[in-house]
């Protein structure tokens, strides 16, 4: 909702505001407003409005979707479908116990990912691509750990495919960053970014699945690009 509703704001140009009150809470996270209520109704009175970017998606012949934090394809889109099911665990738990239910019957993917900038696509079997404007998602997994939310640029991470172990490494790893010294997880950068799939499989962004790629039919491009400093949104004021 966070995301959906900052796309609302950006699109008509009003000031955003953000009271955190969900199992994910990552924008709320990034821009380092409260988890208290209260704390977070005296930013909306007393906050600064700060300038930050927003993902545009697409798929061809389907109008452009904004979202917020990040955009993601094949394993963490399936498990965020399995934790939105999910009612008896909250989170954090719930996204990486969904993440690992999902690698019980995971069968690996190809992707081809294009990115701006880049004379070459990256082509490569795996578990996931996410594109993603901030830090965090799945209710605090440092995903993307140089991420910035104002730097009109996304950050690309690439988890090749590996022993089933490896996978279950990185989620161990991942709440603080440090899954991305694993060797069959990479990072890129770049404003524009294209990603196809050898399979059907979904597409997600900010927890939620993405309309125009539930599923994304096999071999159907996904652009991904940088809206730079479309959103005005209240933080906080130190």
């Amino acid at each position: 909702m966070a995301g959906a509703l900052a796309g609302a704001a950006a699109a008509a140009g009003a000031s955003y505001g953000l009271i955190p009150a969900g199992r994910g809470n990552d924008l709320a996270t990034v821009l380092g407003i409260p988890a208290d209520p209260a704390s977070a109704a005296e930013v909306l009175a007393t906050g600064r409005l700060r300038q930050v970017d927003l993902i545009g998606v697409s798929t061809p012949d389907q109008p452009e979707v904004v979202v917020a934090g990040s955009v993601y394809a094949g394993l963490p889109a399936l498990a965020g479908e399995v934790a939105n099911a999910t009612r008896w665990l909250g989170a954090p738990l719930v996204y990486p116990v969904s993440a690992l239910r999902v690698l019980a019957a995971w069968r690996p993917v190809m992707f081809a990912v294009r990115i701006s900038g880049q004379p070459d696509r990256h082509e490569f079997e795996g578990y996931a691509v996410v594109v993603a404007n901030s830090a965090y998602f799945g209710a605090g997994m440092k995903v993307a750990p140089p991420a910035v939310i104002d730097d009109g640029v996304l950050d690309v991470v690439l988890m090749r495919h590996a022993a089933k172990l490896t996978f279950v490494r990185a989620l161990l790893k991942i709440k603080d960053g440090s899954h991305i010294t694993l060797p069959q997880i990479s990072l890129e950068r770049g404003a524009d970014v294209t990603i196809t799939m050898s399979r059907d499989l979904p597409a997600a962004a900010d927890g939620e699945p993405l309309p125009c790629a539930s599923p994304l039919t096999a071999g159907t491009p996904l652009r991904i690009r940088v809206l730079p400093a479309v959103l005005n949104v209240l933080v906080p004021a130190t």
